[in-house]
């Protein structure tokens, strides 16, 4: 099936049909977005689905309804025939939660509930047809008290960069410079991990690398094929720029989850770095495991593309790493495999780094599991630099 220009697809989790017959496709165009059900038998379009509010959709178990995902509302429609069985008017509850290309939802057995985590971290049941329910609510964290500062930075190339500073009222000598995941992602102060660092008297800076959202779209746009570069300077320069402002003379541990990761590798790698160490969770091993953005994150010149594939590999630049290095890693997570991520510590360690892996077995993506085994074992690491 062809798909027009300038069309970005999402395929995420309940995208088949308990037949494997049909794929479901979100297709966004500017700011038109439609649910396109493909016949694989002969890649046509057998189904599809239009609507302003629409953010994706999933099958539902039993094949013979969709649910649509949208930013305001959940709708059930009957497939193939797309009359509207129910909706929910998400203004008392909470939109739907997503993550690269999936929405955070299930289903019972019988497809008769929608289970789904809300953007307020709140887990939701509706029954269709039906009323719905949280049943489980987030424990409110209690906020560390500190002071912020916000300014903007000039990166190697010349492009702006935001920059937020988090300070406890009585700070530490090591700081943190975090950079969130995404690549879209924005600068969260509600992170629980900042939070918690926070709470430990750790200051915390964040760049708003080009990528991230809240800056406009031309910000966005500006990371196109710049994934591995770009944002690294952008990353750079607000390290370097902290070391001046504090006087060079406090320790500054990079610290990134996801495709944050991804950065603080290649950004420990540099020639001449402002850091001391670094902190990699949950972390992307290379733009080969990036695809849902991988018709943008490189090049598109062949020569080119060759070297940025290179230089843009935490694994071909892991020996050059020369400070101490931590990674969290679960053994379920397809962003990394256990042996990219060993390759990488074997490499730190064979050169002028030191890299210490720790992988949990039973997690995934985020490591949820072992969130307090894992700030404790960064913050005692964090303490060494005192």
């Amino acid at each position: 099936m062809p798909v027009e220009q300038g069309t970005h697809c999402r395929v995420g989790r309940f995208a088949w049909s308990p037949d494997s017959r049909y794929i479901l496709i979100t297709q966004i165009k500017g700011s038109t977005k439609r649910l396109t059900v493909i016949d694989i038998g002969d890649m046509t379009v057998f189904w599809s689905y239009e609507h302003s509010d629409l953010r994706g959709g999933i099958f539902i178990p039993d094949g013979k309804r969709i649910l649509c995902i949208g930013s305001d509302t959940l709708s059930v429609l009957s497939f193939p025939g797309g009359e509207l069985l129910d909706r929910l008017e998400l203004a008392s509850f909470a939109p739907v939660k997503d993550y690269f290309t999936e929405f955070i939802t299930g289903f019972d057995q019988a497809g008769t509930s929608v289970y789904f985590l809300g953007t307020n971290s709140c887990i939701y049941n509706w029954k269709i047809g039906d009323r719905c329910i949280p049943v489980l609510k987030a424990k409110p964290q209690k906020k560390p008290s500190f002071r912020t500062e916000e300014y903007t930075i000039l990166s190697r190339d010349g492009f702006e960069v935001p920059v937020k500073r988090f300070i406890p009222l009585k700070a530490k000598q090591p700081a943190i410079l975090f950079v969130h995941g995404g690549p879209f992602a924005p600068i969260d102060p509600n992170d629980p991990f900042m939070l918690r660092l926070l709470a430990q008297g750790i200051e915390i800076c964040c760049a708003a690398y080009r990528g991230s959202s809240g800056y406009g779209k031309a910000h966005q746009e500006a990371n196109r094929g710049e994934y591995g570069r770009g944002d690294v300077w952008d990353v750079i320069a607000c390290g370097e720029d902290w070391k001046k402002r504090t006087g060079n003379k406090r320790p500054l541990i990079l610290t990134g989850c996801s495709y944050g990761g991804f950065i603080t590798f290649l950004a420990l790698a540099g020639e001449e770095i402002p850091w001391d160490s670094g902190i990699a969770l949950w972390t992307l091993s290379g733009l080969h495991r990036f695809e849902p953005h991988s018709q943008r994150s490189l090049p598109s010149d062949p020569k080119e593309r060759a070297v940025a594939l290179i230089e843009r590999s935490p694994i071909e630049q892991a020996r050059r790493i020369r400070v101490p290095l931590l990674i969290f890693h679960g053994a379920l997570d397809t962003a990394a495999t256990i042996d990219e991520l060993k390759l990488i510590q074997q490499r730190v360690n064979a050169g002028e780094g030191t890299c210490e892996l720790i992988i949990f077995e039973d997690d995934t993506h985020s490591l949820k599991r072992h969130r307090d085994e894992i700030f404790e074992k960064c913050l005692e690491f964090i303490q060494t630099f005192e």
